[in-house]
């Protein structure tokens, strides 16, 4: 077998066996035995694969690739630029095929249901960068993809595109993160490179300048955090991008990232991606009632957590985190359905808000209401 042929046929996980005759025959460009050859579907994604190298492969290469005469290789050219409207082109001075533009696909099948989940994450991925300059670029991406597939085999792109407009990712809205801000960010952990920052602390007051070592970006939802080390506090800190006012690269200062971070890591062992640099891990104990037991065990509360559940339907759940402030919130959202039994700290935090709530919400909150 040819390298040409067998580098091929090893993308699309295909097998074929030639004797040396095939093999001299192929290299003239010759016709392949009966049934010893890539058949068209097959052809068209390995032709598509081979050109996007960027090599520009003649025609005779692309058959002998194929193991099809050069005749059978020239109508599958002609049907990938007339009938799929790939951008296809022959170099006379290269003696070769290329593609005149970057980043269209070809059609593909989505066969399982795999495939498709793999699709919707794709979009949730797309929803992430809503608000950030690379937004309506992932969209535009996202859009040609749509474009380009089938769900199942023998139906239209459409039907994949209706399925799609009938699915929705929906976050709170995020506050847009300025482009200037994006640039200097990035550019400055693509090169690892200090950052000069103003930031407005939880959005009050006026920014402030300070120093900063870019770790990584962690985004949860539609927020986008920048994680390093803050000169200011002397400390790691996680700051929040939109609230960064203005950003500019130290280009002359590098950045050196600790031995063995990890982005990835550092966020699985917070909670929801979000850790806490003043305070230690906790143990942190909720029980939940009867009526959410099994949503907790079936969607985790947390990374790592043990979920015991008792005789009379409730669930305990114990996980460690340094990040109590969103151990907090979370546990507001879930309300009535789950009680603080660990740490103290963070009970107390909630007797304080319940505390609130009843002053603000109550009787004497109504009456100041209707007074006003």
């Amino acid at each position: 077998m040819s390298e040409t042929r067998s580098e091929g046929l090893s993308l699309l996980g295909l097998r074929a066996h030639r004797t040396a005759d095939e093999r001299e025959g192929l290299e003239r460009g010759g016709r392949a035995d009966r049934g010893d050859y890539v058949g068209q579907r097959a052809r068209v994604k390995l032709i598509d694969a081979r050109i996007r190298r960027g090599d520009y492969p003649s025609q005779a290469t692309l058959a002998r690739m194929c193991g099809v005469s050069v005749r059978t290789m020239q109508r599958d050219l002609e049907y990938l630029r007339v009938n799929m409207n790939c951008p296809l082109e022959y170099d006379p001075s290269r003696k070769g095929w290329y593609y005149t533009e970057a980043g269209r696909f070809l059609p593909a099948t989505f066969a399982s249901r795999d495939d498709l989940q793999a699709l919707l994450v794709t979009g949730e991925l797309v929803a992430a960068y809503a608000g950030t300059p690379l937004g309506p670029r992932m969209q535009a991406a996202f859009e040609r993809v749509l474009e380009a597939v089938q769900l199942f085999p023998g139906e239209d792109a459409e039907t994949l595109r209706k399925l799609a407009r009938r699915i929705c990712f929906p976050c709170g809205p995020v506050s847009p993160v300025d482009p200037a801000v994006w640039q200097a960010v990035f550019r400055g952990l693509l090169d690892e490179r200090r950052l000069r920052l103003t930031y407005r602390t939880r959005g009050r007051g006026p920014a402030v300048q300070r120093d900063f070592d870019p770790w990584g970006i962690l985004v949860r939802g539609r927020d986008w955090f920048l994680h390093g080390h803050d000169h200011l506090r002397g400390r790691p800190l996680t700051l929040l991008l939109p609230l960064v006012a203005t950003a500019t690269v130290l280009g002359d200062v590098p950045v050196r990232v600790p031995r063995g971070f990890d982005v990835r890591e550092y966020a699985a062992a917070g909670f929801r991606g979000l850790q806490s640099e003043k305070v230690g891990r906790q143990r942190v104990v909720l029980r939940f009632d009867a009526e959410t037991a099994e949503l907790i065990e079936r969607a985790p509360f947390a990374d790592r957590q043990r979920v015991v559940r008792g005789r009379d339907g409730r669930a305990t759940v114990t996980f460690s985190t340094n990040a109590l402030f969103e151990v907090e919130r979370e546990v507001l959202r879930w309300g009535e359905h789950v009680e603080v039994l660990a740490p103290a700290k963070l009970r107390r935090a909630m007797e304080r808000l319940a505390g609130w709530f009843a002053g603000t919400y109550g009787r004497k909150g109504k009456a100041r209401v209707r007074r006003g």
